[in-house]
């Protein structure tokens, strides 16, 4: 394979698997808090979901990978606190939108792309 054609040195580590999961997380999730309500947040978040499923699917396979995984431990772990604070504004915005639908499903939908 000749770089750049497609072969498994061009694909990503998964470090950067995490960065781009961790990074979709956040589009998400600032779609839905930046709306003015819940179902404009529902809709945004769909839109932002939509934008970058190909990063939850990845991130998802990766955790399947235990090995790959794995070799992401130090990376995930420097970034501990990122990810706290992903966790906590999801929640936050659970608690403010959490029983509208659009909004319910966008959450499911980053948990099983």
């Amino acid at each position: 394979m000749f770089p750049g054609c497609g072969g498994k040195a061009d694909a990503p580590s998964p470090a950067e698997i995490t960065e781009r999961a961790w990074h979709a997380h956040e589009v998400v999730i600032a779609a839905g808090e930046n709306a003015k309500d819940c179902v404009e947040a529902g809709r945004a978040m769909q839109a932002a979901f939509a934008a970058h499923r190909q990063a939850f699917v990845e991130a998802m396979t990766l955790d399947a990978d235990k090995e790959r995984l794995g070799q992401a431990a130090d990376y995930i772990e420097k970034q501990g606190d990122r990810y706290k604070i992903i966790e906590t504004r999801m929640e936050v915005l659970s608690d403010r939108c959490g029983d509208e639908p659009t909004v319910a499903a966008a959450f499911h939908q980053m948990e099983s792309p």
